[in-house]
């Protein structure tokens, strides 16, 4: 029979020289696996827009590890979705970002539960595949919910005009109001205020260019909450 050591056996059996089978630090054994709830209410009308983040909170706790399969986002209220969400920490500082998990699938039921790794779920949120599954947080790592677009449409050939609201696209086809634009003179945060017909829209913000059926608009479904409150929950070990 052949028996293989976990890497905390092996460091026991590595410290004693082979001789012991038990060590004094015993903090791998004795982690304790604990969730962090925290509620995230969305004005009614609410836009979040792709690359926007949830301040969700520092657990204020020093020793502890986020344990992806753990984490769950459930939806609340009125409205839709349609947007992936990546847990991720950010020092003190402010400067350095760390993802905790993976980016989930696309979610776009308000009804969805999106968990670690239930086969049931609409997406399941997954731990990152390196280095570790069990990312170490400082006590004053601040964790953040980062929310990316579902599926976004691109349209080449398409017109604006300076100081003008009104674009020409191929096509308008599954693009709905609040959809956000992005392109040649677009500015940030402009989304999409009326279809007017099956080739032409009306954007919330005014084209800083002029293009002739030349420039590519990016057209994106982002989370357009009514009335929603988002709860995240966040599971981590304590040592």
């Amino acid at each position: 029979m052949t028996s293989y050591n976990s890497t905390y056996q092996a460091a026991v059996v590595a410290a004693s020289a082979g001789t012991g089978s038990f060590s004094a630090n015993k903090a791998p054994l004795a982690r304790k696996p604990r969730t962090a709830f925290f509620q995230v209410a969305l004005p009614s009308g609410t836009v979040v827009n792709d690359g926007d983040v949830f301040n969700l909170g520092s657990l204020g706790i020093p020793g502890c590890y986020v344990k992806p399969e753990g984490c769950r986002i459930r939806f609340a209220g009125t409205g839709s979705v349609d947007a992936k969400f990546t847990f991720q920490k950010v020092d003190v500082t402010g400067t350095t970002v760390t993802k905790c998990t993976e980016k989930t699938g696309e979610i776009t039921s308000i009804t969805a539960v999106v968990t670690g790794g239930a086969p049931t779920s609409t997406s399941t949120v997954s731990p990152i595949s390196a280095p570790t599954q069990l990312v170490p947080l400082a006590y004053n790592d601040m964790l953040q919910l980062l929310v990316n677009y579902g599926t976004s449409t691109a349209l080449s050939s398409s017109s604006t005009t300076t100081s003008s609201t009104t674009v020409t696209v191929s096509s308008t086809t599954g693009i709905l109001t609040g959809w956000v634009a992005a392109g040649p003179g677009i500015p940030a945060g402009t989304a999409v205020a009326s279809v007017t017909d099956s080739t032409h829209l009306v954007l919330t913000a005014a084209a800083t260019a002029t293009a002739s059926s030349s420039a590519t608009l990016t057209f994106s479904p982002p989370m357009v909450p009514a009335t929603q409150v988002l709860h995240v929950e966040v599971a981590y070990e304590q040592e």
